[in-house]
């Protein structure tokens, strides 16, 4: 039986695929280890504290802006910090514009003072000189501090409108009336009494004349206005001040803060105070700076998965960042990226020692004679070489041998199972014979080939006794009946021979 090796120059190429193509493949540099380490610096700049310049640079930054952050402006401005004579000075100058935007004199001039005395020969001073040039009228009052309103309560007439300037109203009381005597004056009751009007009442009492005259009595009162508290003036305007109500825009200055002016002003020196910021204590802003770059660097090294390149590129960000936040934690994690870049690196050798060492050894079994000793050489090798990257290789192998012996004792089956309707020994053992010649030695259907042949030749044996004693009969027969023959010629003669005599 011819066996079919079409697929042994792939494998072999397989193999030689593997070899080269090895180690191609990145290092994952992101362990669990390596992410703890990775993201404690990450917090470390994230939490980084930004020296008090960088925070000034900021507050003008927002300055510029026209928003004013008082309280931190006011610490700037009286921070006691040697180096740092620039940052107080603008912002010092910053607070005085602001108490012009505030519209406050008083306060202008006493920071005006105070600055003048701390910094005498600022460059601030000319801005200072002349408050009003980035002032404007005020279009309430157009200037005149105060603005003239109109009386809605009285129309400006002066009056109190609750009792028409009198001090004094009517209060209306209860109206009744009664018939009296025409000729009978009416009696005031002893117990009637006079009101605040001085008019006495008229009181009912029984009389025993007929008709009368019809008397209507009332009981109003005269008090005293609670609106105007009895002087007959209005209330709203009492006196001419109250007509003159202050103007809230200008605070009765007559003039208000002029933003065109002010805003150029105000953003140039605030622009002053972040150069200051910038070029002052620069040895406070050299930790910051390299943090922040330190923070990008990690941000953008998160993104990578190849390990040297995370490594070469955390060495390069603390090479020229030796000052940053995170060193001792990028330290850590470079240590570690380096063991793992070693053992990976040993690994790797280690796997390419098998690789190499596995191609060598499946070479040598594919090319063994009879698919029996390559599948044994294969199965020999698969406790063999665990590091090997073309273990691949191996089970297509002993796949295709699998497949080759599974071909092969069909085959010899088959062949066998065909023989056993052969009746002639002789033609049998050729067949069988032949059948043996192409097997593999090894082949567990060839002792049930050898016992087939064991069983023809048995039977051949016993068919050649059985004509050997065939033979042996007829010849004894043969022999027999020559004698017997014979033994008639010879009585047959002799009966002749005794009548001729």
């Amino acid at each position: 039986m011819k066996l079919r090796y079409g697929r042994l120059p792939m494998i072999i190429g397989g193999v030689v695929f593997g070899l080269m193509c090895h180690g191609a493949e990145p290092i994952a540099p992101w362990t669990r280890d390596a992410l703890m380490y990775y993201e404690s610096a990450e917090r470390l700049g994230e939490n980084a504290r930004p020296p008090e310049t960088v925070e000034a640079e900021r507050v003008f930054e927002q300055a510029t802006q026209g928003e004013l952050d008082i309280p931190r402006l006011e610490r700037l401005a009286y921070w006691e910090r040697k180096g740092c004579e620039g940052i107080c000075e603008a912002a010092q100058a910053v607070l005085i514009l602001s108490t012009i935007r505030a519209n406050d004199p008083a306060r202008f001039e006493m920071m005006v003072e105070k600055f003048r005395a701390t910094f005498p020969e600022s460059r601030f001073a000319a801005t200072f000189a002349s408050p009003g040039a980035l002032m404007k009228v005020c279009p309430a009052c157009k200037g005149k501090s105060k603005r003239q309103v109109n009386c809605s309560a009285c129309q400006n007439t002066g009056d109190c409108l609750a009792c028409d300037g009198k001090g004094r109203r009517i209060v209306t009381g209860l109206e009744r009336s009664r018939r009296v005597g025409g000729s009978q004056r009416v009696a005031s009751s002893s117990r009637s009494s006079r009101r605040s009007t001085g008019k006495p009442l008229l009181t009912s009492h029984r009389t025993n004349l007929n008709g009368g005259t019809l008397v209507v009595q009332r009981d109003d009162q005269e008090v005293r206005c609670m609106r105007c508290k009895g002087t007959g003036r209005c209330p709203t305007c009492a006196n001419a001040a109250q007509k003159r109500l202050n103007c809230a825009p200008c605070k009765n200055l007559g003039a208000i803060p002029d933003p065109e002016k002010l805003l150029p002003v105000l953003t140039k020196v605030a622009e002053e105070g972040m150069a200051a910021a910038r070029s002052a204590l620069p040895e406070t802003r050299v930790a910051w700076d390299q943090t922040q770059a330190v923070q990008e660097v990690l941000r953008a090294v998160r993104q990578e998965d190849d390990l040297a390149t995370v490594r070469n590129t955390l060495q390069e960000a603390l090479t020229r960042n030796p000052q940053c936040a995170q060193r001792k934690e990028l330290e850590r994690l470079e240590i570690l990226l380096s063991e793992t870049e070693r053992k990976v690196e040993a690994e790797r050798r280690v796997v390419e020692a098998d690789t190499q060492k596995l191609g060598v050894a499946l070479a040598e079994a594919l090319n063994e004679k009879g698919n029996y000793r390559r599948y044994e050489r294969l199965i020999q090798l698969k406790t063999r070489f665990p590091k090997a990257s073309n273990r691949g290789e191996l089970e297509a192998a002993l796949e295709v041998c699998e497949a080759n012996i599974e071909r092969e004792e069909a085959a010899v089956r088959n062949a066998l199972k065909l023989l056993e309707n052969v009746e002639s020994p002789q033609r049998g053992i050729q067949q069988i014979d032949k059948i043996i010649g192409e097997m593999d030695p090894i082949s567990p259907l060839m002792s049930t080939a050898q016992s087939m042949r064991a069983d023809f030749v048995e039977r051949l044996h016993k068919a050649q006794r059985n004509r050997q004693i065939l033979w042996s009969v007829l010849g004894l027969g043969g022999l027999l009946l020559i004698y017997f023959l014979f033994d008639l010629l010879n009585g047959i003669w002799q009966t002749r021979r005794s009548r001729r005599w």
